[in-house]
């Protein structure tokens, strides 16, 4: 058994645009490194700082954070 790197191209339907040439009664095995042509818009967008939302609520950070682990820690 030998390792031999393949690269598949598809079109836009998802069927191969080459066929690769295999060796006649060959036995294959696959791992798929899937590449994505396009990024993905909902992970591009990274959630704002502390600093922006703090702004936005006009806000200190301080009170910013005081109140955020008010509501997620209570009164521990």
């Amino acid at each position: 058994m030998h390792a031999e790197k393949m690269v598949l191209h598809t079109d836009a339907e998802g069927r191969l645009i080459e066929h690769p040439r295999l060796l006649p009664n060959a036995r294959l095995e696959a791992i798929y490194l899937i590449e994505m042509s396009e990024p993905a818009t909902e992970q591009a967008e990274t959630p704002p700082s502390t600093a922006e939302v703090a702004r936005r609520l006009q806000l200190s950070e301080g009170e910013l954070l005081s109140q955020w682990a008010h509501e997620r820690l209570g009164d521990r």
